[in-house]
């Protein structure tokens, strides 16, 4: 990676045809291994949150409220609870129904699963 560069982490791109399925506490570990590996994890500057409509490896990114698509809530947990990414932003990327309505539920869902 070039120096001083950062990156930010997209739940969809978790589910391209390459991807480790995130949904287990041992496909997340393996996910956190290679993104460590060939980016470094100290570079991480943000996570895109936002569950799929699509299936794993449907190379397809079609947004969709956190725990309602085919990524599902555990995954979400496992982002939330690694203590190795706790001070890095998390972003909603979910479809806006309404506003201030979804976003509300979407952060609701996502509190849920903080332990």
């Amino acid at each position: 990676m070039i120096p001083g560069a950062s990156a930010s982490v997209s739940t969809p791109a978790t589910s391209s045809p390459r991807a480790t399925d995130i949904r287990t506490a041992e496909g997340w570990n393996r996910t956190v291994d290679e993104l460590d590996q060939h980016v470094g994890i100290d570079r991480v500057a943000a996570f895109h949150l936002n569950d799929s409509k699509r299936e794993l490896g449907s190379r397809v990114d079609r947004h969709q409220h956190i725990g309602d698509g085919e990524i599902g809530l555990d995954a979400f947990a496992h982002i939330l609870n690694d203590p190795r990414f706790a001070g890095i932003p998390k972003l909603l990327e979910t479809p806006k129904t309404d506003p201030v309505d979804s976003d509300v539920e979407n952060l609701r869902r996502l509190r849920s699963l903080l332990r």
